[in-house]
């Protein structure tokens, strides 16, 4: 216990010595540039090829340590969401232009067929809900542990009680 506190305090320490560096640095933004874009907006967004023909959607955008997007992910194939399969391309390969129709207009030069021809993306990042399993998990195991802990004290209890005096 005192070893985990101990470990937990360092690492705020670290943290805090880390923040307060940093913070000098920072450039706070007012406003959105020209060519600038929230990826959340393009999330459901419909890619097209050359050919103008509906290809996939955008699925998610990844973006490195650096804050750059290196990839888009792009559903293809499936009807909402069943059976689709993810692929990422590399960002450079992709065009983003204007906003059509509420949309941002989203082009990668390949077919259908190639998407569906392309390796599929397998994401490390865990999602939400895997976030969410987690902590249910661990709260279940400390629940579990503590019940056992109570059970074990209560039943120590009635056999003291219970012994001759």
């Amino acid at each position: 216990m005192i070893r985990h506190v101990t470990a937990s305090a360092i690492a705020a320490l670290a943290f805090a010595a880390f923040a307060q560096a940093a913070s000098a640095d920072v450039v706070f933004l007012d406003k959105q540039q020209p060519l600038e874009f929230m990826t959340h907006r393009l999330v459901g967004t419909k890619v097209l090829n050359a050919q103008a023909e509906e290809i996939g959607d955008v699925r998610d955008v990844i973006v490195n340590t650096q804050g750059t997007a290196t990839a888009v992910v792009i559903g293809v194939g499936g009807y909402l969401g069943i059976a689709e399969k993810l692929v990422a391309v590399p960002f450079a390969s992709v065009e983003i232009g204007d906003v059509v129709q509420s949309s941002r207009v989203v082009v990668v030069p390949v077919t259908k067929d190639q998407l569906k021809a392309a390796p599929t993306f397998a994401g490390t990042d865990p999602a939400m809900t895997d976030r969410a399993k987690q902590t249910a998990s661990d709260w279940f195991a400390a629940a579990k542990s503590k019940a056992l802990d109570l059970a074990k004290k209560a039943q120590d209890k009635a056999k003291e009680l219970a012994a001759p005096k």
